[in-house]
């Protein structure tokens, strides 16, 4: 439990009390704070809302103790009662005696409020807590919160905050120990809200959005975030000269709690080509069928075959070193295509065989003209095809139309031709896998049919998982009709799209009630707009603990085998990353943690999944890309830089290496870039290798490490530029005869000159024994043996930290001295460990992190050492979401300098070598997940430590931030932090001014604008004529031009040409030691100031009079 109770009056079913409610003066109504509608109490005597925990009317819940409770309201009240009354009750329902567990807030007829342990609604008022609360104006919404700790055992505590709502929350009343008198030390999670001590004074009250969190597990375990959808997008800064304070409007943003984290389609192809980059077929011919060729972007099927016919085959990439030819599917499919016959001698518009056997089969026969008839049969135990489903509709001659024949589990088939639908009735289904046949016979001679935009999905059912009880889903198409609905079944709502084609643009909306259809303020997914759906995605609402980058990543290595190092490249809060799409797509993405944007970017593409895939960052902010170097169709190494810091978008031409090498990319202090791996000459990776970039841009000759003996193969397992300032990497050896065996290690300070890691030279290059697979210098070999993939990380004096999986076992320890060398045998097992999912491991102050997560398993599991990897603690740090089917694979980690928490990326394997449960065969390119998560790196801490769990879903910790002072003061200004979950949290940001004899700090009001209405405190800096300064965030000495807004020549970015400014400059001046630059002329007007040197930042102002 960690989320109690959503309570809000947007939900249709609260418009009428229910019998747990009392008073007949209740409403739903205006005002509203959140939405359209409050609940308002207009009650003399008993007149109240009752909710418990489940959102039901009436009745008690007794949640656990050893727990705090957090209560949040938001109330408005339309003037002073005429006498105090009881306005909340957080109540127990049990005997008499144990009321003195109550806790209660009443409103005086000054307007204040005032807090109480131990009342009862007999009337028995218990002892006040502290002291009134300020006094709350008419017509006003305010924030009330109230924290209740029931501990199960001594004294536990009571504290509130109240605020006007949208600023920041403010203590009331500070945390007061009090003791429970509850014999079975449990806590009543009712809560009674208006007039519930039935009083006879008559109060106008309206309450919104009433929230209940407890401390026990996951997210939302803490105080309620403000009210959802009144996120502050922005803060603006007022500068003027000896003018009064100024409004300025800053707009409301909204968000979603929904995330897609898996994809269900697995088959995807356009036919604007038949070949993928290894010169794979994506549409094979089989029997009498020729090669299919490509007319107007549409794949043309040619077959003599009338009896014999077979058509044709679907293959998904790589297909010719992973098995994916032939694509199968199980129970679950739909596979939809634009067909058509060009051919009179076509016996069909189409043919879509989902074949079994030579006895068993399933076959859309689509029908050849537009009013003809469409059957799905189905073929068993050898005998004639019976008609299972038909529609009364077809495709024209020497025109495409749109068919899809499907099945969901072994109880519902059907088939949609041209928007016409039916069910199918199988009362013995076949089981699968199938294979799928496109395709049409020839009546005589030869047929041409044609095929376009095919798509082969898992089954056709969009689930939504998470969602409340009691609640449900809705899909609607991009024109806002209802196609499909249902209610939740432990927390999980299936929508299912039969009668659509794939893919489908819409949204979906998950409710708190379904009739009348009442869809939660966070619930719609995109937020706005519409989004692409296919058969076998899942959505999550309110997942815990991740975020969900993206579900169309490569299903099998989206995080790519090779390295465990740099996930992500972090520039505050946003992370950059690059991975493996669907379909052969080279991925860069740009994640912001503050605001929840995602986006990305194809930068390339990739014949083959175990290839290369690595990014870095430069100090200057540009981002370097490198991919490739597949041994399948001569793939070489590609890279790419941006011309741009931090963009993904802007790139300069991609750089082809000219060789086929796999590896990590790292990058030293002075910008000189590393690619460490192996390359192939052949069909098989047969040199250890060292490749440098200088940071002027060339690209110097490849070292040859080692040269593996004909019989072998070394494949490179991981890379680091270690604290000791040297290259680490490790490689391990394969052969046919006898799997993975040996892990090898070396070293250098240039890339050119390796040694072993106690400082032995190597004379390069080292060979291989053809016999035991040992390289020619033992001061290589990290581990003898069964060994194979490996992951390492350095300590400063030279200390290699190593991770080595065993074939037959799971992965151990190694430690490699530098004086010493590396021990005869490993140091620690990780005990339940699988070799097919390699981790990562990484050092953190005095603590050494493995990470790792595998199938079955299905959660990272963190191992840590505080004693250098003597002894290791395991603890697992985040499971699987309930529900979810896609297998977690091979994590990666980016420390994050100065926090006690590391960024953990992985991935989740889709539909590519199995059902999407794992269970059954299912082969196809696949679709899989990219996911994010912060994991803590220490094992204890003396004060508490602020871990931000930033995503697109989840809530944002409060971040401590430094402050800095140039010889003045330093105020802080209240600025907000935007996520994608919750309404802002607090950020303390210095705000420095320059002292001068001119300036002076002073408040101007900032009006936020939208459903609810605040004020907030900004820094503006008030000049004498004749002074105008500000801190622009640049280098001392740093030129920088005042220029007219209407005379700046460009948009976004300015436009740098060689000798020139953008548009005439008014005032020029330079920045000092404190970062500030001054204008000391300038007339009255609006201006863009802008340096040569930072031409991608700009800082507009207004010079008034």
């Amino acid at each position: 439990m960690a989320r109690l109770l959503t309570f809000t009056a947007e939900d249709a079913a609260a418009q009428a009390p229910t019998a747990g409610d009392a008073g007949s003066n209740l409403s739903r109504t205006t005002p509203a704070y959140v939405g359209s509608k409050a609940f308002k109490v207009n009650g003399v005597g008993y007149s109240w809302y009752t909710r418990v925990a489940d959102g039901s009317s009436g009745g008690t819940t007794k949640v656990a103790s050893d727990a705090t409770y957090y209560h949040r309201f938001y109330v408005y009240i339309d003037a002073a009662p005429a006498s105090q009354l009881e306005v909340v009750t957080i109540a127990n329902y049990g005997t008499a005696a144990n009321k003195s567990c109550d806790v209660s807030v009443e409103l005086g007829t000054d307007r204040k409020l005032y807090l109480y342990f131990g009342s009862t609604n007999a009337g028995t008022k218990g002892a006040q807590i502290g002291s009134a609360s300020q006094a709350l104006a008419t017509g006003t919404w305010y924030e009330l919160q109230i924290a209740v700790n029931v501990p199960s055992s001594g004294a536990g505590w009571v504290e509130t905050r109240l605020c006007q709502a949208g600023s920041a929350p403010a203590a009331w009343v500070a945390q007061t120990s009090q003791t429970w008198n509850l014999s079975v030390r449990s806590y009543g999670s009712t809560l009674l809200f208006g007039n519930p001590n039935g009083t006879s004074v008559s109060i106008v009250s309206s309450w919104d959005d009433v929230f209940l969190n407890d401390s026990t597990t996951g997210s939302n375990n803490t105080w309620v975030n403000p009210a959802l959808g009144t996120a502050i997008t922005a803060a603006v800064a007022v500068f003027a000269r000896n003018n009064a304070t100024q409004a300025v409007a800053v707009p409301i943003a909204a968000a979603t709690q929904v995330q897609k984290v898996s994809g269900g389609r697995f088959y995807a192809n356009d036919c604007a080509s038949n070949t993928y980059l290894d010169g794979t077929k994506r549409i094979t011919e089989q029997g009498t069928a020729t090669a299919p060729s490509i007319t107007s972007g549409a794949a043309v099927l040619v077959d003599t075959g009338s009896t014999s016919f077979q058509g044709y085959t679907l293959n998904g990439p790589g297909a010719s070193n992973n098995g994916q030819a032939n694509i199968t599917v199980d129970d679950n499919f739909a596979v939809c295509a634009d067909v058509g016959a060009f051919s009179a001698n076509c016996l069909a518009a189409a043919s879509i065989l989902l074949y079994q056997d030579a006895n068993n089969w399933y076959r859309l026969e689509v029908a050849k003209t537009a009013g003809g008839t469409s059957t799905l049969y189905k073929k068993s135990g050898g005998g004639a095809e019976v008609a299972i489903a038909t529609v009364t509709k077809g495709v024209a001659l020497n025109s495409l139309a749109r068919a899809k024949v499907y099945r969901n589990n072994s109880s519902e088939i059907g088939i949609v031709v041209d928007g016409a639908t039916a069910a199918g009735t199988d009362s013995t289904p076949l089981s699968g896998p199938f294979t799928v046949y496109l395709g049409a016979p020839a009546s005589s001679g030869s047929s041409s049919n044609r095929v376009d935009n095919i798509e082969v999905t898992y089954g056709t059912k969009v689930r939504v998982l998470g969602v409340p009880t009691g609640g449900g889903a809705v899909a609607y198409d991009a024109g806002g009709s209802v196609i499909a609905s249902a209610s939740e079944s432990s927390g999980v709502v299936t929508l299912d799209l039969w009668d659509q084609q794939f893919p489908f643009t819409g949204y979906v909306k998950v409710c708190s009630t379904l009739s009348p259809i009442t869809a939660l303020a966070d619930g719609r997914f995109p937020f706005q707009g519409t989004q692409t759906f296919y058969g076998g995605d899942d959505l999550y609402y309110q997942p815990s603990g991740l975020t969900a980058l993206t579900a169309g990543a490569e299903a099998t290595y989206a995080t790519t085998q090779t390295g465990s190092h740099n996930g992500v490249v972090i520039n505050g809060t946003v992370t950059y990353g690059v991975t493996l799409g669907f379909n052969g797509a080279v991925l860069a993405f740009r994640y912001d943690e503050a605001t929840g944007s995602y986006s990305e970017a194809v930068i390339g593409t990739q014949a083959d999944m175990h290839s290369t895939c690595d990014l870095q960052a430069d100090s200057s902010g540009y981002l370097h890309f490198v991919w490739g170097g597949s041994t399948f169709s001569e793939q070489t190494t590609k890279y790419r830089k941006s011309n741009t810091p931090w963009s993904i978008t802007d790139l300069a031409t991609q750089t082809d290496l000219g060789e086929k090498i796999r590896g990590s990319l790292l990058v030293d202090s002075s910008d000189n870039l590393y690619l460490v791996g192996s390359r192939s000459n052949s069909a098989s990776y047969d040199q250890m290798v060292s490749k440098k970039r200088t940071a002027a841009g060339t690209w110097q000759s490849t070292v040859v490490i080692a040269n593996a003996d004909a019989s072998w193969s070394i494949y490179p397992c991981d890379a680091t530029l270690g604290r000791d300032g040297k290259i680490h990497a490790m490689w391990m050896a394969w052969s046919s005869g006898t799997g993975f065996e040996h892990a090898f290690h070396a070293k250098s300070a240039d890339g050119s000159t390796w040694t072993g890691i106690t400082g032995t030279s190597l004379s390069l290059p080292l060979s291989q024994n053809s016999t035991t697979g040992k390289l020619s210098n033992s001061a290589t070999l990290a581990a003898d043996g069964d060994y194979g993939v490996s992951r390492l990380t350095v300590d400063s004096d030279g200390t290699v930290h190593a991770v080595i999986g065993r074939n037959s076992s799971t992965y151990a320890y190694f430690k490699g001295d530098p004086t010493t060398g590396w021990p005869g045998s490993p140091t620690f097992a990780f005990t339940g460990t699988v070799y097919s999912n390699h981790g990562a491991i990484e050092r953190f102050g005095n603590y050494l992190v493995y990470l790792t997560c595998w199938p079955g398993y299905n959660a990272l599991t963190r191992w840590i050492s505080s004693d250098g990897g003597t002894t290791w603690v395991e603890t697992t740090m985040l499971s699987r979401p309930t529900g979810l089917r896609d297998a977690w694979w091979w994590p990666k980690l980016t420390p994050v300098p100065g926090q006690t928490y590391t960024k953990a990326l992985w991935q989740a394997r889709g539909t590519v070598y199995g059902n999407k449960d794992g269970s059954s065969p299912l082969s196809g390119g696949g679709q899989g997940g990219l996911y994010l998560t912060n994991i803590s790196v220490v094992l204890s801490q003396t004060a508490p430590v602020a871990v931000p769990v930033f995503g697109r879903m989840t809530a944002t910790q409060a971040v401590a931030v430094a402050v800095r002072t140039s010889s003045t003061k330093t105020q802080a200004v209240a600025v907000p932090v935007v996520t994608r979950r919750t309404a802002t949290q607090a950020l303390a940001v210095p705000v420095t001014a320059t002292a001068t004899a001119h300036t002076v700090t002073q408040a101007v009001a900032v009006r936020v604008q939208g459903t609810v209405s605040a004020t907030l405190p900004v820094a503006v800096v008030v000049s004498e004529p004749g002074v105008f300064s500000m801190n622009m965030q640049m280098i001392p000495g740093t030129v920088v031009g005042a220029y007219r807004r209407h005379e700046w020549i460009g948009s976004e970015v300015p436009v740098r040409r060689a000798g020139s400014y953008p548009g005439p400059v008014i005032e020029e001046s330079t920045v000092d030691a404190n970062g500030t630059v001054a204008f000391s002329t300038l007339p009255p007007g609006s201006y863009i100031a802008w340096a040569a040197d930072y031409p991608l930042r700009r800082r507009f102002f207004v010079v008034t009079e």
